[in-house]
């Protein structure tokens, strides 16, 4: 989960040592993450199983970026973690437009020795109506996705990896259901 844990830690960069409150990290039930915070809920595929946040080499959350919720393929590196991002400007942070705005920049943070390839980018609308922005790459020869959807002031990213084709699009299909919370 090593590109997880760089790209994570990217989105992630510490600009403050201020914790989210646990009210907005969201619970896990036997079958999904649920966040009352910000409305929504995350049904996990049967390959993945939820792992400790704090087992992320990430920075510290702060108040405008924070992980939600990580799992893992069982003994591989590969699985989901899903982020909030302010979308808003605020006194050192800049902030992003929209969901498209924040995968380019991810995009720019890519090395050639890591031999990135786009394979594509879209906007998705979900099931559940939810307008999703996504590039699927490959990097290091893993299969990888980044999905941003907005809630309230908040991008809620996925940040996905895999080992195959086959398991990306499993768990980009996993995402693209997220199903809103009244």
């Amino acid at each position: 989960m090593r590109s997880v844990t760089l790209l994570a830690a990217l989105f992630l960069a510490a600009l403050s040592a201020v914790a989210a409150p646990p009210s907005i990290l969201g619970h896990v039930t036997p079958s999904s993450y649920v966040n009352d915070h910000f409305h929504f809920a995350y049904d996990w595929p049967k390959i993945l199983s939820p792992i400790d946040n704090a087992t992320l080499s990430v920075p510290p959350p702060t108040a405008n970026q924070f992980v939600l919720f990580s799992a893992q393929q069982k003994n591989t590196v590969y699985g989901v973690i899903i982020m909030a991002l302010r979308q808003t400007p605020s006194p050192g942070y800049a902030g992003f437009k929209n969901g498209n705005d924040l995968l380019s920049q991810m995009l720019t943070h890519f090395h050639p020795e890591n031999h990135m390839t786009v394979s594509h980018r879209m906007t998705v609308t979900s099931p559940a109506g939810l307008k999703f922005d996504e590039v699927d790459y490959q990097a290091n020869g893993q299969f990888c996705s980044g999905m941003a959807t907005q809630i309230g002031d908040f991008l809620i990213v996925f940040r996905i990896n895999a080992g195959s084709a086959s398991d990306l699009s499993i768990l980009t299909k996993s995402a693209l259901a997220t199903r809103k919370l009244n």
